[in-house]
């Protein structure tokens, strides 16, 4: 199914997924919520779905360096990477260029329209938005991808639908306190 998107130049159209690749590099999206537009970016691919959500104060773009392929090499791995002894792994380039991206601005962040006036962004708000995104895609199943902020969202919605998820990647997500030590301990 196509997704309408604009290019960032400001280009509306709606292309089939068979003329897609994630080689080609994220598009700007706009989906249609409740109170306006969510925007994101859109890396097209035939696998699984993948919605990435962002931290605190950022926006969709802090998921580029990590959906990044560089087109003339088809790798994942800049020349940094090299000069720091990781190599190109090919399966995660195949990977990478399979799955269905869309990193989306939180309402309020990046490009997204605002909530109307006296709305809440609490965190229970956050997963309903999210709940309310993933209808406006369509999308049955996904992985979720979340960063800072973005990873607590993602943490609060695999626990509410957790029918809806694939596998749950946290990047500087919630952690443990550290030394692990039992809760009972913690809470006397």
């Amino acid at each position: 199914m196509p997704i309408a998107f604009r290019t960032l130049m400001g280009i509306a159209r709606a292309i089939p997924s068979r003329f897609l690749t994630s080689s080609m590099g994220p598009q700007e999206v706009h989906l249609s919520v409740p109170w306006g537009t969510v925007a994101g970016l859109h890396w097209q691919g035939e696998g699984d779905n993948v919605l990435a959500i962002h931290g605190w104060l950022d926006n969709a773009n802090s998921f580029v360096p990590l959906f990044h392929i560089d087109e003339a090499s088809d790798s994942i791995y800049d020349d940094r990477s090299k000069r720091h002894g990781l190599q190109q792994n090919e399966n995660a380039n195949l990977l990478l260029l399979n799955l269905n991206v869309i990193a989306i601005d939180l309402p309020g962040h990046g490009r997204s329209d605002h909530k109307p006036p006296g709305s809440s962004y609490l965190a229970v708000d956050w997963v309903r938005d999210v709940h309310l995104i993933i209808k406006s895609l369509g999308w049955d199943k996904m992985h979720l991808v979340g960063h800072s902020m973005g990873a607590g969202i993602c943490s609060l919605f695999a626990g509410c639908f957790p029918e809806k998820i694939l596998s749950l990647t946290l990047l500087e997500g919630l952690q443990y306190p550290h030394p692990v030590v039992p809760w009972t301990l913690i809470l006397k």
